[in-house]
């Protein structure tokens, strides 16, 4: 297969889109603290995505979105094709305490699967001291009538227990010489059902194009959620 064909393939040549609540005029160099969201865990990598309703999300109290395209020399690995270069990646992972953990990574052909329909940035896992720190936080961060400091803490600590283990995922990518990485993510929660959304995380900001707003956070909208995560203790 051609680069060219291969790239539309893979839609590296299409915009992907990034959802914030900070207005920036430039893409900061991974991992940074969110302005906002100083709790979470920061990530090695900018997230971008080719389903706007995901980006979306990730901006939805002050509603910004931006996009960008990959730069034709950028270094991009797909996770979603079976190559040497992605078994190189697996076998690199595998060697990771908590990607041992993982069940749709012990073998190749799992894992190539997960990748593609984004099952591998969600925990499945047959550990039970993983699973009883987890899933009990879970069930409190869904639980309406939990009281709303514990239903915060939970939903924290999920979270930031699934960006531990996204950074787990992406990083050998960048130890091995990479620039980007394409995965997909699973959206589980979705009104007509989960779907597969396919994600680019950019270690190098170089190789990706400058943000191009869609839409301009409104940073004002950010104030009463910092004040009531104040009131919670959380920040």
């Amino acid at each position: 297969m051609g680069e060219a064909k291969r790239k539309k393939i893979s839609g590296e040549m299409d915009y992907w889109y990034h959802g914030t609540d900070e207005h920036f005029l430039a893409w900061a160099h991974p991992p940074r603290t969110a302005k906002y969201k100083p709790e979470l865990r920061p990530h090695a990598f900018i997230s971008l995505s080719k389903d706007i309703e995901l980006a979306r999300s990730a901006g939805k109290i002050c509603g910004g979105l931006c996009r960008a395209k990959l730069m034709d020399s950028a270094n991009v690995l797909d996770l979603r094709q079976k190559s040497s270069a992605t078994e190189e990646h697996w076998k690199c992972l595998l060697k990771e305490d908590l990607a041992k953990l993982h069940t749709l990574v012990q073998d190749f052909d799992s894992w190539v699967e997960a990748c593609s329909t984004g099952e591998v940035l969600r925990l499945h896992t047959t550990n039970d001291e993983l699973r009883n720190r987890l899933e009990p936080m879970q069930r409190i961060a869904k639980d309406r009538s939990a009281p709303l400091k514990m239903r915060a803490y939970a939903h924290q600590e999920v979270q930031n227990f699934t960006r531990q283990w996204i950074d787990c995922v992406m990083a050998p990518a960048k130890e091995l010489g990479y620039q980007a990485v394409i995965c997909a993510e699973v959206d589980r929660y979705r009104p007509g059902g989960k779907k597969a959304c396919l994600n680019l995380y950019v270690f190098d900001p170089e190789a990706i194009t400058p943000p191009d707003w869609v839409s301009v956070p409104d940073e004002t909208l950010m104030l009463p959620y910092q004040e009531k995560l104040k009131e919670l203790g959380i920040c």
